[in-house]
Parts: C-alpha cells; structure tokens; sequence
C-alpha cells in the first residue's frame, strides 16, 4: 500500500513539471519588417550663358602737360652748368640720361641707354642706346613741338667733352675724373679734348674709358653733366 502511495506521488510531480515547464519556455522571437527608404537626388544639368567681354581697345595717346612751380627762376637749363636744385631738376625734365635710379629700389636702371658691357678688367663700359628718342624744338607762339632729330652717341660724347671742356668752366667737371684723361684736361694740363675716355662707336653705341675699375660708373653715366647735348642748338645761340 506504501508503493502505490509513492507511484500516485511521482506520477502527480510528473504532472505539475509537465504544467509549469511550458510556463518557463522562453518565447518565440517575433520577426519584425523593417523598410529603408532610400531618398533619390536626380542632377539636372543646366546650361549657362558665358558673356566674354571684349578687350578694350586702348585710348589714343594724349599729350601730356606738367605744370610745375619753381621756387625761383632756374638759373640755367644747360645741364654742364647746373649746380643748383632747380636747374638740376629741370635738366632733370629735359634731358634723358643712360641710366636713372629706381624710383623704389634705387638701384641703377638703363633710361637712354638700354643696356651695358663692362670688359673683364673693369676699365671699359659700353652702353648700347635706345633709337626712338629725338631732339624736339618747342615753339611758345603756337605750342607745337617740332621733331629735329634722334638722340645719339654722338650727342652723349660731345655732352661729356663739352663738361670736361676747361672753356666750358663746369663746376660739376670734376664728377668725371673716373674717366680717362678727365681730370688732366679739365685742369689744362692736357689740351686735346679728344684723348679723353668718351667715343662714340658707332650713331647708338657709345664707350667709356676709366683711369681705374669702378663699379659705380653706372650711376656716374646717369648725371646731368653727362647727358646728351644738342650741338647745332648750342654752336648757333651760345650762351642763350
């Protein structure tokens, strides 16, 4: 009788696991849909008017007027007598020079000349001209300008003779000694003007000689009392 009471016990356990263990289970995953909504950007291409603006055509060049005022009447406009400011200045407006000075840089620049060689023992300069400067007469009465004719070398050597010149009686003479001979005829003891160190090779070329090597020349060349000067102009009138 105390068998069958545990069967009836194991058989009634056996029931109750069979109840609770479908309790316990964990549950069946739900399957969930999702849906990507992908956004489309369509490029559309649309075509664009390029104007091209024409290159203007540059205006006539027009005469140019400089009006300025000096503190006091310039003494002179002959650029082997200058001495002063004011007549420096307006041989400065008058006559071009081989070289000039950067307005910025200060460095030495070709203006008349174009370009220079110097020889290899620094003693020999050679400058090769611009062709497109002239001489010009102005005429007060009616304000033309009237074309003579070009600058040359020619003009550059009888500029420099005629400073060195003693008869000339420059007081700014002296600024060319580095040329040869320059200092002995200016001083009379060599009265052939044509020995000193200026010579034009040919109507745009034009050679100094120097009594020694000076790298300074190029800024020497640039002076006023080296500049070109019209010999018809001063042979004809003199000292006006």
């Amino acid at each position: 009788m105390f068998a069958n009471k545990r069967w009836a016990i194991l058989a009634a356990l056996v029931v109750i696991a069979a109840m609770i263990l479908p309790a316990c289970a964990p549950p069946t995953p739900e399957i969930v849909e999702v849906t990507k909504i992908v956004e489309v950007t369509k490029v559309v291409e649309k075509p664009v008017e390029v104007v091209i603006t024409p290159t203007p055509t540059p205006a006539p060049e027009k005469p140019i007027t400089l009006d300025f005022i000096f503190g006091t009447e310039p003494p002179t406009a002959d650029p082997a007598l200058a001495t002063d400011t004011t007549s420096v200045f307006l041989c400065e407006q008058l006559f071009l020079g081989l070289t000039d000075f950067d307005d910025e840089t200060s460095e030495v620049v070709p203006e008349l000349a174009t370009r220079w060689e110097v020889s290899e023992d620094g003693l020999t300069y050679t400058f090769y001209m611009r062709d497109d400067a002239v001489w010009v007469r102005y005429h007060p009465g009616t304000g033309e300008v009237e074309e003579i004719r070009p600058v040359t070398a020619h003009d550059v050597e009888y500029g420099v003779k005629r400073t060195v010149d003693p008869a000339t009686a420059s007081d700014y003479a002296y600024v060319l000694y580095i040329i040869k001979n320059a200092e002995a005829i200016n001083t009379g003891e060599e009265p052939d003007i044509d020995k000193l160190g200026v010579k034009a090779l040919d109507d745009y070329t034009v050679q100094f000689t120097l009594e020694h090597p000076a790298g300074y020349f190029p800024a020497i060349a640039g002076m006023w009392v080296a500049r070109p000067m019209p010999k018809e102009a001063i042979e004809e009138y003199g000292e006006r």
